[in-house]
């Protein structure tokens, strides 16, 4: 081959080779059918460009996308999250004033039942490395205060303090959550795993035969061997069936810490408490709550998960101090004026709340007269060795409503011994109120009331 040939070959190779990526984004343009700018965008010295790539089945949504995409840039670039900051700004307005950014080229097509958007942005490069240099000092100290916890996490599972180290391993989570990047990413997953890690190592355990009188023992611990070590400063979470004052069935809670042996004892305080179901005992997660969040999804749904297959149920049942098999009760219902009524609404209400509770009852209404010592002499005549459930309640208001009845009630109820009629605790006095359409279904509402709420507050002294 002659000279004059060969040398403009091999310039034109050199050529190529020296523009190598300029040929591949022109050769991209000309297959894809985009402008050469989608793959080789060009902005001046101090600028900084970037391309959006927006993909969707209809144009103004892969418009959105494309906004979107030059703000995970930028996030990714700066190091923060400035999507939901700016996003507004950006397809409202197609600038992003604190950068000094504007949308500079548009481009769409359509291909098939997908639409295509590219936008061409340009920032102010000093802007940017502004912003970026101080929050990559920032993320330097957030490394740091990473470092620092997982030392403390660490130090405080070797003293047998692993919910304070749970805690620790939310915080390292909650903080590599605001770094963008791989490296947040990692922090995050790792400080994820090392909750689970934790919690799934422990273990709540209900010492039967230590717990008596109505205490119940519990201990936490990691692992499940006899001899593993006991978990201090664990809150745990104690639910329980209930009822409120006016017997409306609910699910108390209480919380009790392990401590220094990683013992906690739970006694139940609540007089309204079902007389037998279970308690159902796990770990306490209030102190998660804060950082939760930063820890979305998934991951909540591991931990919560985690905590509850560390969860334990222990049935329960609660003695009476009474003898539940010779009750007596009574209820006397007065009308406004005072009359003695016929009625037992009340007191029915107690019975059929007694026979819930197994509790084997008589009723002594009929015994009933105007005057007490009458009353317990009838009563004493008739029973011994009882305990008697006697009270009176009597209507205080009737009030007229649009098109129903509203009706106030007072009264107490109180326990008695019997024979020795010595009163062994009281409701003091109760109020009730009930609502019908017409007054006698209003005063049965409110003397049905009134005994319900009196037996809840008498479950002070029936239960031990």
């Amino acid at each position: 081959m002659k000279k004059s040939v060969i040398f403009p070959i091999l310039f034109l190779i050199l050529l190529l080779l020296s523009g190598c990526s300029s040929l591949q984004a022109l050769i991209r343009s000309s297959i894809e059918d985009k402008p050469i700018w989608v793959y080789e965008p060009q902005a001046g010295r101090d600028q900084i460009a970037f391309v959006g790539t927006g993909e969707a089945s209809n144009k103004a949504l892969s418009q959105v996308r494309s906004y979107e995409s030059i703000l995970s840039q930028i996030s990714q670039y700066i190091g923060k999250d400035i999507n939901e900051q700016y996003i507004s700004q950006l397809t409202e307005r197609q600038t992003i004033e604190d950068f000094e950014l504007k949308i500079t080229r548009e481009f769409s097509k359509q291909e098939g039942d997908l639409y295509i958007t590219h936008y061409l942005a340009v920032a102010d490069k000093a802007i940017l490395n502004s912003n970026r240099s101080e929050l990559l000092v920032k993320v330097e100290s957030t490394l740091q205060e990473i470092a620092e916890l997982k030392k403390t996490a660490s130090a405080k599972i070797r003293s047998d303090d692993d919910y304070r180290a749970i805690v620790d391993y939310l915080k390292i989570a909650q903080l590599a959550a605001t770094i963008i990047g791989e490296e947040g990413e990692k922090l995050f997953t790792e400080a994820i795993e090392n909750v689970l890690k934790v919690i799934g190592n422990l273990r709540i355990n209900y010492l039967a035969e230590e717990s008596k009188n109505g205490s119940f023992i519990f201990t936490v611990q990691r692992g499940d061997r006899s001899i593993s070590s006991k978990i201090k400063n664990v809150p745990v979470s104690i639910s329980f069936p209930s009822v409120n004052g006016a017997n409306e069935p609910y699910v108390d809670h209480r919380k009790i810490v392990t401590g220094e042996e990683g013992r906690a004892v739970f006694t139940n305080t609540n007089p309204l408490a079902d007389s037998a179901g279970l308690l159902s005992v796990e770990i306490d997660t209030s102190a998660f709550l804060p950082f939760y969040d930063a820890v979305k999804g998934e991951y909540r749904a591991q931990i919560q998960s985690a905590v509850k297959a560390r969860s334990i149920k222990v049935p329960y049942t609660r003695k009476m101090s009474i003898d539940t098999s010779n009750v007596l009760i009574a209820i006397g219902e007065y009308s406004i004026k005072g009359e003695l009524l016929p009625s037992s609404y009340a007191v029915n209400a107690v019975a059929d709340l007694f026979d819930k509770e197994g509790v084997d009852f008589t009723y002594v209404q009929s015994l009933l007269t105007d005057e007490d010592e009458l009353f317990f002499e009838l009563v004493n005549e008739r029973y011994a060795d009882a305990t008697l459930i006697y009270g009176k309640v009597g209507v205080d208001t009737v009030t007229p409503l649009s098109s129903s009845y509203a009706v106030s009630v007072t009264g107490s109820v109180s326990v008695y011994d019997i024979p020795s009629l010595t009163v062994e605790g009281t409701t003091n006095e109760v109020k009730a109120v009930g609502t019908g359409q017409t007054q006698t279904d209003a005063i049965e509402d409110a003397f049905i009331g009134f005994g319900r709420i009196s037996l809840s507050l008498l479950k002070r002294v029936l239960y031990e």
